[in-house]
């Protein structure tokens, strides 16, 4: 299986707001790596992210802060 990983907090949140569960965490420097399940939909999601071209419920987002 490929996967994404990034070490951004606010990315791993909004992709798991947007229904990508986070399917490995690890934590070795300080800062956590999270990884979710390449697809061509993630890649085109976090694309938008990085260009502000996004929108999420707040609620949701929240949510996935604190899990």
């Amino acid at each position: 299986m490929n996967t994404y990983n990034t070490e951004d907090l606010y990315l791993a949140a909004f992709l798991t707001a947007q229904g990508f569960p986070v399917i490995q965490w690890n934590r070795e420097t300080g800062l956590t790596d999270f990884a979710f399940e390449q697809s061509a939909e993630l890649s085109q999601l976090v694309g938008a992210y990085y260009a502000d071209r996004v929108t999420t419920s707040p609620l949701q987002y929240g949510n996935s802060l604190k899990n």
